[in-house]
């Protein structure tokens, strides 16, 4: 295992001190006590996982291995949906963002008997303000072959791990983890607590609110998207670790995910007026996400596929 032995007793002290006063590793002892997996490491990110006769080393990826995991995703996500490998190289080495350092951790599954990369997840940790922080699951891809091993939710709690021990290292509270999923994937979020957001809009009906992922290329000339790499809309998901989650959290969690997006500088462009323009596009997100928000007067309901299909039955409906 990629593991520095050294620091782990540490680690142990620092995560058990953690365990004690942390919602999310709550969240995180129970994700790993529901899970059809063995871990060796039970407070480390990093570890190995026996499953079905089958072991998978899971850490964080090395330089050298970037490459495959970026092309596992582009293999099992929409071109659109996709940065392109030297952006997904720079938000690795990260930038700062108020004032904290914010990067992605890439973590993968490594099949032993094979030594080959079968499944991978990034994702980043950002600061909302006010001592708070939210994690962004942003990529998740597993082979086929490889599915019934259930890797896509071992590889998210070693995340979310890492960035409860980030968020720690930071002073900052991890309240919430968001990431979006597509009507296949739903219910695999589900199993980690994850959610679709809605908000009523009557008695009966219920209106999903509507994230868009913004647009990952830029034309230097214009500022504006480029034609294959325009905004995406998805299913946004999320789960809060101690707090109920109600539309400022939400709204200051989704302008920390665009203030990740848009974060080039006048340097990338070739005017300010087309960094201008670039701009523009992240506060029309903002301005869109706001609106479809607090459409319904309601307060944010969370709802699983199974809890949805269950209210369809008493006669509600979803939009």
């Amino acid at each position: 295992m990629h593991i520095d032995k050294k620091p782990l007793d540490s680690w142990r002290l620092a995560a058990e001190s953690m365990i004690s006063q942390s919602s999310v590793w709550e969240a995180i002892m129970g994700l790993q006590r529901a899970s059809k997996s063995a871990r060796d490491q039970g407070l480390l990110p990093e570890c190995d996982l026996s499953r079905d006769g089958s072991v998978f080393t899971v850490r964080m990826a090395a330089p050298d291995e970037v490459e495959v995991a970026h092309n596992l995703f582009c293999q099992h996500l929409a071109a659109n949906e996709v940065e392109a490998l030297s952006r997904f190289r720079t938000n690795l080495e990260g930038a700062v963002l108020l004032g904290k350092l914010t990067r992605y951790r890439l973590f993968i599954a490594i099949e032993a008997c094979t030594n080959e990369i079968v499944a991978a997840h990034a994702g980043f940790l950002i600061s909302m303000g006010k001592g708070q922080s939210v994690f962004v699951g942003t990529y998740a891809a597993t082979r086929n072959t490889h599915r019934r091993f259930g890797l896509m939710r071992e590889l998210f709690t070693c995340s979310l791990m890492q960035a409860a021990i980030d968020a720690h290292v930071r002073e900052e509270e991890l309240k919430l983890v968001v990431g979006d999923c597509t009507n296949g994937s739903e219910t695999v979020w589900n199993t980690t607590g994850r959610k679709r957001i809605y908000v009523p809009t009557g008695t009966w009906t219920y209106r999903e609110v509507a994230f868009q992922q913004s647009s990952l290329e830029f034309h230097r000339a214009t500022g504006l998207p480029t034609e294959e790499a325009g905004a995406v809309t998805e299913h946004l998901m999320a789960r809060t670790f101690g707090c109920v989650l109600d539309k400022l959290m939400l709204l200051g969690a989704v302008r920390a995910i665009y203030a990740w997006s848009g974060k080039r500088t006048t340097s990338d462009f070739e005017t300010c007026a087309a960094f201008s323009v670039y701009k523009d596009h992240f506060k029309h997100l903002i301005e869109n996400f706001s609106k479809s928000l607090h459409h319904g007067a309601g307060d944010i309901i969370l709802y699983s596929a199974a809890e949805r299909a269950e209210k369809e039955g008493e006669g509600y409906s979803f939009e």
